[in-house]
Order: structure tokens, then sequence, then C-alpha cells
């Protein structure tokens, strides 16, 4: 089993900071389809990216590897408790 501690300045953060090691991007699996006639997209969060220290490349961990659709990689926003 593996324990996480969180730094002072992580524990102090108050959503509108990103901690040192929080993923710049996050990564989802997009899937189209459609339904009842319109074309839609079902997004699956799969994994997340961090910058080089050159910020010209990124590291991307994915929890899974899709067969089909399409990887999108996004800016990551932390989740603001007061604005969900």
């Amino acid at each position: 089993m593996t324990t996480t501690t969180k730094t002072p300045s992580q524990e102090a953060n108050t959503g509108t900071e990103k901690p040192k090691n929080y993923p710049s991007h996050k990564a989802f699996l997009v899937d189209n389809f459609q339904k009842d006639g319109e074309q839609k997209a079902d997004w699956t969060e799969i994994g997340a990216a961090w910058p080089h220290k050159d910020g010209k490349s990124l590291d991307i961990l994915l929890k899974t590897v899709p067969l089909n659709g399409r990887i999108v990689i996004s800016h990551s926003v932390p989740k603001n408790p007061d604005n969900p």
C-alpha cells in the first residue's frame, strides 16, 4: 500500500494555485458516437502530462492505452471547490 503525503504548500493550496507536481495537462479518450441522430462524444480521462524543464516537450502517463477513438491532451485546471 502506498501512502501519499502532501507538502505544506500543497496543503495550503486554495484551488487557485497548482501544486508543483500537479500535471499541466490531462489526457482523454474521446469516442464519437450517434444518439437519436445527433453526433455525440464520450470523454474518458485516461492520464496526465507534465512539461519537461525545457518547456518544449511533455512526459505523458496513461492509465490505459485505447484501441480506438482519439486521445486529446488538454490544459489541466485544478478544481475550485467554490465553483465546481
